[in-house]
């Protein structure tokens, strides 16, 4: 039975790439694409640069959250369409996977909820589609007030109905729908 809408979509398919080259240019094709912004219905303007990679895909060297900078890594990464080479994916690659939900929670989110106090981003957009057992998708987007207020997703991931429950809670401010 579903929790936030009537009629949940399916789920985007998963992406598949065999190398963190192959994997960039699917995120670069998502997320860079239309001037790197995404115009969700909630009316927000999210601006995507090219870091957000490392965040969105979960991307990581040695298996530690060090942080990474694409001036440093960007030439490594998009030269390797062999394999993985020095980095690994969080979680299994799920995050990675699950670019193209992440990009359509970003861009058709069923709820958003603002100043939720466990959230480490402003808001949080939740889309519930049709499928088990991670029917919904979060994604965090915070805004940066040092650079104009420009808005910036930080993160995504596929939960599971109870998860969904928690971010759901009375604990922040729906500001959408």
């Amino acid at each position: 039975m579903p929790l936030i809408c009537e009629a949940p979509p399916k789920r985007p398919a998963n992406i598949e790439p065999r190398s963190i080259g192959e994997l960039y240019r699917m995120f670069a094709e998502l997320f860079l694409a239309d001037n790197a912004e995404i115009v969700s219905r909630c009316g927000h303007r999210i601006t995507v640069f090219k870091y957000h990679f490392f965040h969105l895909a979960g991307i990581q060297i040695g298996g530690e959250d060090e942080r990474l900078f694409m001036f440093q890594e960007e030439a490594a990464i998009v030269s390797n369409l062999a394999d993985f080479g020095k980095f690994n994916l969080k979680e299994n690659g799920s995050r990675a996977r699950h670019l193209p939900s992440a990009l359509l929670t970003y861009r058709e989110p069923d709820v958003v909820i603002e100043d939720h106090p466990s959230a480490e981003a402003r808001w949080i957009y939740l889309k519930e589609y049709d499928g088990a057992p991670h029917p919904f998708s979060v994604a965090f987007v915070t805004d940066r007030p040092d650079e104009g207020g420009i808005l910036v997703p930080t993160s995504s991931w596929k939960c599971d109905k109870y998860s969904a429950k928690k971010w759901l809670r009375d604990e922040g401010k729906k500001i959408y729908p």
